[in-house]
């Protein structure tokens, strides 16, 4: 996703492509990651797609369920806090 100004409107857009890439970098599918974390595949599909994020708690459960930090699934989204 290219760069632009973080709204409240492109969390999710920003979010979806943070996971994306991630699972791509993981080598993963949605159905895997999906297994990972107990939840259905077209959930991982609606939040790939940017159509809604996730809740915190199921934030650190990708991201544990990736191996990486949960902030490099948000960290796009700094913006926010100016």
């Amino acid at each position: 996703m290219p760069s632009e100004h973080i709204t409240l409107s492109t969390i999710p857009q920003r979010f979806g492509w943070n996971l994306k890439i991630a699972r791509q970098r993981a080598n993963i599918s949605q159905r895997e990651l999906a297994r990972r974390i107990g939840r259905h595949q077209k959930r991982i599909a609606t939040w790939e797609r940017g159509k809604c994020c996730p809740q915190i708690d199921t934030v650190v459960r990708l991201a544990e369920a990736l191996d990486i930090n949960p902030g490099e699934l948000l960290r796009d989204m700094r913006g926010l806090a100016k």
